[in-house]
């Protein structure tokens, strides 16, 4: 949302009228919101330790914050290569508000895969938070030997997303 604050208050204008690099600009987007999402986590996180009895050894909470770490550069990418991609502030809220509900009903967050509608399961197989769900939860309990394929799966779609965004953010200032 921050991207269409910018350009509706002319920002993006004043921002790309200076000598700045796409890939500056990225990595501050992205330090704003994985230090957003972090923060919250590591609050309700602690918030967890003092009402549970939570079962994580050091190699266990070394996991989740990778794991964390990485679902929130991923998300965090795939959000802004959205809204840099697309140019109406409306249809990305209409778009962002949907999408999270599919993401989050068709992942494995409230039951396994296995006790999903076999459509469910499909979606579930290329959804993205299925892979931060079950990366989080296997670092977390059984270690990074079996988590490992979901955070490679994470730092891909972080990868991609960011590049996406950066090949869009050439063209988005362009038109400014």
């Amino acid at each position: 949302m921050a991207l269409f604050q910018e350009e509706l208050s002319g920002v993006a204008t004043q921002l790309w009228s200076y000598p700045m690099r796409r890939s500056r600009f990225l990595l501050g987007k992205l330090l704003a919101g994985v230090s957003l999402v972090l923060g919250q986590s590591l609050l309700a996180l602690g918030v967890a330790v003092v009402i549970f009895d939570l079962p994580f050894g050091a190699e266990g909470w070394a996991g989740l914050l990778v794991a964390l770490t990485l679902a929130a550069i991923a998300f965090n990418g795939l959000y802004l290569a959205a809204a840099i991609t697309i140019t109406d502030f409306q249809t990305f809220m209409v778009g962002s508000n949907v999408s999270i509900l599919v993401l989050v009903f068709s992942a494995p967050s409230m039951y396994t895969v296995d006790q999903m509608p076999v459509v469910l399961q499909w979606i579930a197989m290329v959804n993205p938070l299925t892979y931060a769900i079950n990366g989080m939860r296997d670092a977390a309990l059984f270690g990074f030997a079996d988590a490992w394929v979901n955070l490679l799966v994470l730092a891909v779609i972080a990868v991609v997303t960011y590049a996406v965004a950066g090949r869009a953010l050439l063209n988005r200032a362009r038109n400014l």
